[in-house]
């Protein structure tokens, strides 16, 4: 598997690149590559499966991580949904505190429910996930836990 975060995603459109990077992404496996081969970021259908699951901080630019501009620039939102077709898409805002999962469905995503403790589903690691608010490392804040 791997697991990045701030890690360009890399698709092509009309021979044009178009990069987003999200806070945290998960590919569920990955092919060790040969080894006088160097690694590159933007060559996923070499070097495993496609992006099952992406995470977004939300932050102060307008909807941002939720924008739908369906040209460029692309919206974030747009871009996994109908670009990359990643499965899950769970954007956070830690200062509301807000969590937000949505499941790509016949093309579209879908909002999930949470469930009676707050905590969203994902089925990619068939865990939950939720808002825990507490002190760890010396901060106390909210924080996201499966």
């Amino acid at each position: 598997m791997l697991i990045g975060s701030d890690f360009r995603l890399v698709a092509t459109i009309n021979r044009k690149i178009i990069v987003k990077a999200p806070d945290w992404f998960y590919v569920p496996q990955v092919h060790p590559l040969a080894t006088n081969v160097v690694g590159r970021s933007d060559t996923r259908n070499l070097e495993g499966e496609p992006v099952a699951v992406v995470m977004e901080f939300l932050s102060d630019t307008e909807a941002g991580e939720l924008s739908v501009r369906s040209m460029p620039p692309y919206g974030k939102l747009y871009f996994y949904q109908h670009i990359l077709k990643v499965p899950t898409y769970v954007t956070y805002d830690p200062y509301e505190p807000s969590l937000e999962v949505r499941c790509l469905q016949n093309g579209e995503y879908t909002k999930q429910q949470a469930d009676t403790n707050g905590r969203l589903w994902i089925p990619e690691f068939s865990l939950f996930l939720g808002i825990w608010p507490g002190e760890r490392l010396c901060q106390t804040m909210n924080w996201l836990r499966w």
